[in-house]
């Protein structure tokens, strides 16, 4: 999933990070290929969040080995 941050700048997120996340969990489904618009969030924000998505996803795919 690619996620666009207000000042326009894209970020990629696997499925298993964007599952961590209720609302991008709705917009995972949608499913078109767009990338989707997060427009309160500036790309420093984004980046921040988007790391913690995917070590929390990271993290949980090491439990469940």
């Amino acid at each position: 999933m690619q996620l666009l941050s207000s000042d326009e700048q894209l970020f990629e997120l696997s499925d298993a990070a964007a599952r961590q996340s209720v609302t991008l969990q709705g917009a995972e489904d949608v499913g078109d290929g767009a990338p989707v618009p997060v427009p309160l969030l500036d790309s420093g924000r984004l980046q921040r969040i988007t790391a913690l998505l995917e070590q929390t996803a990271l993290a949980l795919s090491l439990i469940h080995i």
